[in-house]
């Protein structure tokens, strides 16, 4: 019986190795396989008007943490506030038992800051929220989605 449970236990973690192995988009974390890789994302109004894309790299560090750095492409119209003060690297967190992250757009600024908060879709797609943040409290918001980049 032990030598069956044994046998079972280097099965499971040998098919995860060679499932991630040579695969950068395939990262460990908590039980969970959670994604790091390339993206290409479009931040909506709370029209859900597109208003900017881009590209962003992530990375999962440390078990939980995401690290990565951006750079905005099109403006399909003006910014709302806190968006000109997006200076390309971002950090946040992953959930791994809920699929989603959390992503702080700007984490060198306490204030005037845009953070996201998504569901980790399908393996390939991050969706979910962003709100710009002052000390004073939330003042927009909208979505934000992230496909794979291909």
């Amino acid at each position: 019986m032990t030598k069956k449970i044994l046998l079972l236990i280097f099965i499971t973690m040998s098919g995860l190795y060679l499932g991630c192995s040579g695969n950068s988009s395939c990262a460990f974390v908590s039980g969970s396989i959670v994604l790091s890789g390339n993206y290409d994302f479009v931040f909506t109004d709370s029209l859900n008007t597109p208003f900017l894309d881009g590209k962003m790299n992530l990375k999962v560090v440390d078990g939980d943490k995401v690290s990565g750095d951006y750079t905005m492409g099109n403006k399909y119209s003006d910014r709302p506030d806190g968006f000109s003060s997006l200076q390309g690297l971002l950090a946040g967190s992953v959930d791994s038992k809920n699929m989603s992250v959390f992503l702080n757009m700007n984490p060198k600024l306490a204030d005037n800051n845009i953070f996201v908060n998504a569901d980790i879709k399908q393996q390939d797609i991050i969706k979910g929220n962003w709100t710009y943040s002052t000390y004073t409290g939330t003042k927009r918001k909208g979505s934000f989605t992230a496909y794979k980049s291909k």
